[in-house]
């Protein structure tokens, strides 16, 4: 069978934050052993339209596509399925991703002209899918799929998280070769390019109310090899020319065992590479034996979710992590000469004018070199969406809301204005980022990069845009 994966079609400033679609690469690769020709469209960096998708698919004669899907691409992505049936209605199409696993069956009330979706990690599920296609696998088989009409109801079969990780092989990296894409990564400084994204670990055993990661990974935090670990980025330098890796792992540092083979793994084999965990990792996991180990190996900068400067609101997300235990680790952080990124968050339900103002005065007190300051964004299937719900403070099938990105505002608390809302965050980012020493570190850094463009986005983004 023939088989087109999709990312969303963006809007046109999308590209100054972007890297290849691991998932998809993944998903790629369990198909093609099964004998499928796949193709990923990356419609983000290829600029794909609706009429641009519509013309590819003439041209391409799928028999199944799948979109993956984030929740500020809903809408687009119900275009995309409506513009495929469109060309083609007997192609199969569907729907998978963080937004999928957080609504599941709901999907269908989101995109009615869907044929299936897939909720969770669908790699094996989707591939047992295309068998059970052809008469020649089990529904029961299809681990993660939901279907909106079989035999008369609703279907949705259980999510399975896959214990093997090396058993699902590398993402296809020949459909999204790192060097064809563009250098907009999602710092807004980096070491060098190419780069890209890789998994050591899937899982998150946090309860965090805002997150959706147990939704896609489950609870469980299991782990590659460091072998297998290590084979991919050998083909990543070897062929792909690849001189930096993301590590986009929800808890890179959760196993201090896993982190430290790991970095012997680099300094042993003289594996000369930049890197980073992207995601964001816990502050309460870091020590000083592995923040050492870490920058020896090539590690240049750590991303931590410190989220508010308000104990209250750190209570309300169930974060399970204090103001004091946050300096402490940055201290640690700084003595140790590692740069550092916080993430915040910005207009958390409940959260009123006097906790922001905490937020701001903690986050300017910290030995940062940068921050996010995102508005916070509900998330389908979250314990705080569900209570947003609940309470009638958020509609379950308005998606227009949700569309834009974290610099948008797509939720104001009560007692507060989507205009204060936004005035908080410009002010959080002109005080963080204008102080002479970290303004003039980004500067540096940008011209070392010549990545003009993406800090001329994200600046606009944050600070100018409505």
């Amino acid at each position: 069978m023939k088989i087109l994966l999709f990312t969303p079609i963006k809007p046109r400033r999308a590209i100054f934050s972007l890297f290849a679609p691991l998932g998809l690469g993944y998903l790629a690769t369990s198909l093609r052993r099964k004998g499928h020709e796949v193709k990923i469209v990356d419609c983000c960096k290829e600029f794909t339209t609706i009429d641009k998708l519509k013309l590819l698919i003439k041209d391409e004669k799928p028999d199944i596509t799948g979109i993956q899907l984030f929740t500020p691409d809903i809408l687009t992505g119900k275009q995309m399925v409506s513009a495929i049936k469109e060309v083609n209605p007997v192609i199969i199409t569907g729907v998978g991703g963080p937004h999928v696993s957080g609504r599941e069956l709901d999907i269908f009330k989101d995109i009615p002209e869907a044929d299936y979706a897939f909720a969770g990690e669908a790699e094996i599920g989707f591939s047992n899918y295309t068998d059970f296609l052809v008469n020649k696998g089990l529904i029961d088989k299809c681990h993660g799929l939901l279907l909106k009409d079989y035999n008369g109801k609703p279907l949705m079969i259980d999510k399975v998280f896959h214990e093997n990780l090396d058993e699902l092989g590398f993402p296809s990296w020949d459909l999204m070769d790192p060097r064809t894409y563009p250098v907009a990564p999602p710092n807004v400084y980096f070491k060098a390019s190419p780069f890209a994204p890789i998994i050591t670990t899937r899982g998150c055993p946090y309860g965090c109310n805002f997150c959706q990661s147990y939704l896609i990974a489950g609870r469980k935090i299991r782990k590659r090899s460091i072998e297998h670990i290590k084979e991919e980025i050998d083909l990543l330098m070897n062929k792909y020319c690849v001189k930096e890796i993301f590590i986009v792992d929800d808890n890179f540092t959760y196993l201090k065992e896993h982190v430290i083979n790991f970095c012997e793994m680099l300094l042993s084999n003289n594996i000369k590479i930049h890197w980073s965990p992207w995601n964001g990792i816990r502050l309460d996991t870091l020590d000083e034996e592995i923040l050492r180990l870490m920058i020896k190996s090539g590690c240049y900068m750590i991303k931590v979710g410190i989220e508010s400067g308000s104990p209250r609101i750190l209570k309300a997300m169930n974060k399970h992590l204090t103001l004091e235990v946050v300096r402490e680790k940055l201290e640690l952080v700084r003595k140790a000469g590692m740069e550092v990124f916080g993430f915040f968050i910005l207009g958390y339900p409940g959260e009123t004018t006097e906790d922001l103002r905490k937020t701001y005065d903690f986050a300017l007190s910290l030995p940062l070199t940068g921050a996010n300051f995102a508005n916070y964004q509900p998330l389908p299937g979250t314990p705080v969406y569900k209570e947003l719900i609940l309470n009638n403070k958020i509609d379950p099938f308005d998606w227009d809301p949700a569309k834009g990105t974290f610099a948008d505002i797509n939720f104001v608390p009560d007692g507060m204005t989507k205009e204060e809302l936004k005035a908080w965050q410009r002010k959080m980012l002109i005080s963080f980022y204008f102080r002479p020493k970290t303004f003039g570190r980004i500067i540096y850094r940008v011209i070392q990069s010549r990545n003009y463009k993406h800090l001329f986005y994200k600046t606009w983004a944050y600070i100018f845009r409505k």
